[in-house]
Parts: C-alpha cells; sequence; structure tokens
C-alpha cells in the first residue's frame, strides 16, 4: 500500500487504514519540505490539480504563489 510504504520511508504514522469507498481508487501522498531528502530521478513528475472559479484572472491568481516562489 502505498500510504504504508510512504509513511515507513518519511517516519510518518498511518492514522486510518482502508478507508476508500471506491476499490479502484488510487489516492498519492506526498510530503512537502524545504529539506531535500532525495535527489531529482529525472523521472520525477508534479500534478497539480485545481478548482477555480470561471472568473476573469482567476487561473493568474492562483498561480501567482508559484511564479514568486521561484
Amino acid at each position: 500500500m502505498a500510504n504504508e510504504e510512504a509513511a515507513q520511508i518519511f517516519g510518518l504514522n498511518v492514522l486510518h487504514r482502508a478507508i476508500e469507498d471506491n476499490p479502484f481508487n488510487m489516492t498519492r501522498f506526498y510530503v512537502i519540505t524545504r529539506a531535500q531528502r532525495r535527489r531529482p530521478s529525472g523521472d520525477d513528475k508534479t500534478s497539480l490539480l485545481c478548482f477555480i472559479k470561471d472568473v476573469p484572472g482567476a487561473l493568474h491568481q492562483i498561480l501567482m504563489p508559484f511564479w514568486r516562489a521561484q
């Protein structure tokens, strides 16, 4: 199970097990930190899923903090 493996790798505790309501569900968990524990492999992938209102400037507003953090 990915959550158990991630917990073991990063020294985290699993709070709940088998909480999905769909047996085909795939959930990935990420630990975000300023400390770099591993070097990029070259096969790394970053995905971002956002739900925003359909108003002028909404996409700009949600992406601006990422641009500022460069």
